[in-house]
C-alpha cells in the first residue's frame, strides 16, 4: 500500500515537473537568444545555449542608459501608485454596493453595468483627458487612466457580501464608522482578492504603452514599454537602411532579431520577480465571485 502511494506521488511530481518545463524553457530560450549574435541566429536558428556569447543587443538598448533608467523609474512609480489607488477606489465602491443600507445600490450597479458594454471610445477619452483635465504630458495621466473597472467593483461587492455580517454589525455597535469598518474589519479579511487584483492591475499598467503613445511627447515621461518599442523601431530602421546599402554587412550583422528578445527580457524580468510574492493568494482570489454574482 505504501509503495503504491509512493509511486503515485512520484508520478504526480514527474507530471508537474515536465509540465513546468513547458513554461520555463521558453523563458530560458528568450534569455539565451538575447545573448547570441545576429549571424548565429541567421545561420543556425534558435538555441538554448548561445553558440557565441554576445552582449550586442543589450549594448544597443543601453546606449542611452539615462533614458532607460528614467523610463523604469516612471513605470515603476505609476504602476505601484496607480494600482494602489485603483484597488483602493474599487474596494470602497464594492464595499458601498455590498451594504444593504445603501439606498442607491441598484442605481449605481446599473450605471456600472452599462459601462461594461458601452464606451465613448478613444477620441472622446482623448479630448476629455487633454482639453478638460489637462493631462497631456502629465504624469497623472498614468494614474487616472483606467482607474476603475466595473467588473472588478462587482467582484469586490460579491466578496464583501459573503463575509459574515455579524462582524460589521459588531463593529458598528462599538462606534466604528463605515470607513473604520472597511479598514479594520473588511480589508484584513480580503487579502486574497486584494492581492489578486493588485497583481492584475500591476501587470496591466506595466505592459501598457498606449498611454505614452497617446498622451506623452516629453521623453522624460516615457514608460519603459513605449521606450523599448521606440528602440526596436530604431533598430529596424538601421537594419533596413544597411540592407539597402551594398556591402554594408561586412563583419557582424547589426542587432535586429536578437534585440527583440533583449527587449522582451528587459520588459518581463521585473514583473517575473514580483509575481512569486502574490502567487499564494491566487488560488483563493481567482475563484472570488464564482459562488454567487
Amino acid at each position: 500500500m505504501k509503495r503504491k502511494i509512493f509511486n503515485y506521488k512520484i508520478a504526480i511530481y514527474a507530471f508537474f515537473f515536465i509540465f513546468s518545463l513547458v513554461f520555463i524553457i521558453p523563458f530560458i530560450l528568450l534569455i539565451s537568444i538575447s545573448f547570441s549574435t545576429e549571424s548565429d541566429i541567421m545561420r543556425y536558428g534558435y538555441s538554448l545555449i548561445p553558440r557565441t556569447f554576445s552582449k550586442m543587443a543589450y549594448v544597443f538598448v543601453f546606449k542611452n542608459p539615462t533614458n532607460l533608467i528614467n523610463a523604469y523609474v516612471v513605470t515603476i512609480s505609476y504602476a505601484f501608485l496607480g494600482t494602489t489607488l485603483s484597488v483602493a477606489v474599487m474596494a470602497m465602491a464594492g464595499y458601498a454596493l455590498s451594504r444593504e443600507g445603501f439606498i442607491y445600490s441598484k442605481l449605481v450597479s446599473r450605471f456600472l453595468l452599462v459601462t461594461m458594454f458601452f464606451s465613448g471610445g478613444l477620441t472622446p477619452a482623448y479630448i476629455i483627458n487633454t482639453q478638460f483635465y489637462g493631462l497631456q504630458d502629465n504624469f497623472m495621466v498614468y494614474i487616472l487612466s483606467g482607474l476603475a473597472s466595473a467588473y472588478t467593483i462587482f467582484v469586490f461587492r460579491t466578496f464583501f457580501a459573503q463575509l459574515p455580517k455579524s462582524l460589521i454589525e459588531s463593529a458598528l455597535l462599538d462606534g466604528a464608522g463605515e470607513m473604520r469598518v472597511l479598514r479594520s474589519v473588511i480589508l484584513p479579511l480580503s487579502k486574497p482578492v486584494l492581492a489578486t487584483f493588485f497583481m492584475f492591475g500591476l501587470l496591466s499598467r506595466w505592459q501598457n504603452f498606449e498611454v505614452s503613445l497617446y498622451y506623452i511627447t516629453d521623453s522624460k515621461l516615457y514608460s519603459i514599454q513605449y521606450l523599448l518599442q521606440l528602440i526596436l523601431n530604431e533598430s529596424r530602421m538601421i537594419e533596413e537602411t544597411l540592407r539597402n546599402i551594398p556591402g554594408a554587412y561586412i563583419g557582424e550583422r547589426p542587432p535586429g532579431e536578437i534585440i527583440k528578445f533583449a527587449i522582451c527580457v528587459l520588459g518581463t524580468l521585473p514583473m517575473a520577480a514580483v509575481f512569486p510574492f502574490f502567487q499564494k493568494y491566487f488560488s483563493k482570489g481567482m475563484v472570488v465571485g464564482s459562488v454567487k454574482g
